[in-house]
């Protein structure tokens, strides 16, 4: 029942009247030569298909369906009557159908037998399930995952098959590195040939690295959403300078503190704008020159020569002069390193410490001019504090007195 090739060539030997007077036939069997030409031809479409193919799929834009570019180039791969995709979750550990792709003249019957739509349809996975479908990347199917609780379109039913022609099935499994990402049925017709399995396999890979890198944004996506969360309601004014020197990150918080809207910050160079937030206008180049080279230094080596935390008086744009303590860290970055602030407004905290200050000083001074001896004790009935005068009337330095109590100036000639 096999198909072979041959080549006849027939020679005529003549006589001495220039007529034929015998044939030669000679007849060689060339099916191993076809056969390899054959392959040859198959291999050829087969890595010009996967090259256009990669491609595409490299070549999707952002929001673009990898799934459902997977769907439509199946079903032209393949011929097949029927093509279907599933995600898997890995966190649920589920498969949801997302895609499915009808042959033209196809009864339009693909809705799952209880009528869901796909988006409520979550196929649990068991660790045995799980198993063998990452075993197999290509692979006849006899029950497809999900017909047990009747999730499964109803092409799958005995009957619709026989209707619509169908033989049997095949599936796909997307995996990288045991890693799961999705699978595909195939409604393969009678009497139709099955598609190149090497090329179901090379196809399998390229949409998985696909899915890899789609799965892999959205973690970055949903990782950089909670960050902005954090940052957005965190109560310290936060900034974020980028590889380049630019401010990428500015919150609700170090809004506040500066006056500085997030609008006007972002985008400029750091030391451009601390440079305007400095009280004294006389040095500015000269700071900024410094601030400058310091930046591009930590950025560079990705470690910080800021003294942290340090406390900075800065300038707001209204004209008043507020104070703040910052401390200064480093991000490390695929491209390098970022710099990170934040920042607390102690201008309230500090005034108030100032103006304690001075008010010690003042009465300090005011406690040193009596002459008489003057000191304070604490409820144990111990020195907290003398005036000059009692250093003078006793002998003793100051620190001498603290924390004793009045009797050690009993003795002969001190009382």
């Amino acid at each position: 029942g096999k198909k072979h090739w041959q080549t006849w060539s027939v020679r005529a030997l003549f006589g001495r009247e220039d007529e034929p007077c015998e044939y030669q036939v000679v007849g060689r069997d060339i099916t191993e030569r076809r056969l390899a030409e054959e392959l040859l031809r198959q291999q050829t479409w087969n890595l010009k298909t996967i090259n256009q193919l990669a491609i595409e799929f490299a070549s999707l834009s952002k929001g673009d369906s990898v799934t459902a570019l997977a769907t439509k180039k199946l079903m032209e791969l393949s011929g097949a009557a029927v093509t279907t995709f599933s995600v898997y979750n890995p966190t649920e550990r589920t498969l949801q159908p997302t895609n499915l792709e009808n042959a033209p003249g196809n009864p339009d019957i693909m809705i799952p037998a209880r009528g869901k739509p796909p988006e409520d349809i979550k196929i649990p996975v068991s660790t045995g399930l799980f198993r063998e479908i990452v075993s197999t990347i290509v692979g006849t199917i006899k029950i497809p995952p999900g017909a047990g609780n009747d999730q499964i379109p109803p092409f799958f039913n005995p009957g619709i098959r026989k209707q619509m022609g169908i033989d049997h099935f095949m599936g796909i499994a997307y995996v990288i590195e045991g890693e799961l990402y999705g699978t595909s049925v195939l409604a393969i017709k009678h009497g139709q040939p099955e598609p190149s399995t090497d090329l179901l396999e090379s196809f399998a890979h390229i949409v998985a690295i696909s899915l890899r890198r789609d799965r892999a944004e959205a973690t970055l996506h949903e990782s950089e959403e909670r960050l902005r969360s954090f940052i957005e309601q965190a109560l310290e004014g936060v900034s974020i300078v980028d590889d380049e020197g630019h401010i990428i990150e500015w919150n609700a918080a170090q809004e506040k503190i500066t006056g500085i809207s997030r609008a006007e910050a972002l985008g400029t160079c750091a030391w451009d704008l601390a440079t305007r937030m400095i009280p004294d206008e006389h040095h500015r180049e000269e700071i900024r020159s410094r601030m400058k080279e310091s930046i591009e230094l930590t950025i560079k080596s990705g470690k910080s020569t800021h003294p942290d935390p340090v406390y900075y008086r800065f300038l707001c744009p209204d004209g008043t002069i507020a104070i703040a303590n910052q401390t200064v860290f480093v991000v490390k970055t695929s491209q390098g390193h970022m710099i990170g602030t934040l920042n607390q407004d102690v201008t309230e905290q500090m005034t108030a410490n100032e103006k304690i200050k001075e008010s010690e000083s003042s009465y300090r001074g005011l406690f040193n001019t009596v002459r008489q001896a003057i000191y304070i004790l604490d409820p144990e009935g111990k020195f907290i504090d003398v005036n000059e005068g009692a250093e003078t009337m006793y002998g003793y330095a100051r620190e001498e007195f603290l924390g004793k109590t009045p009797e050690f100036l009993s003795a002969p000639g001190k009382n």
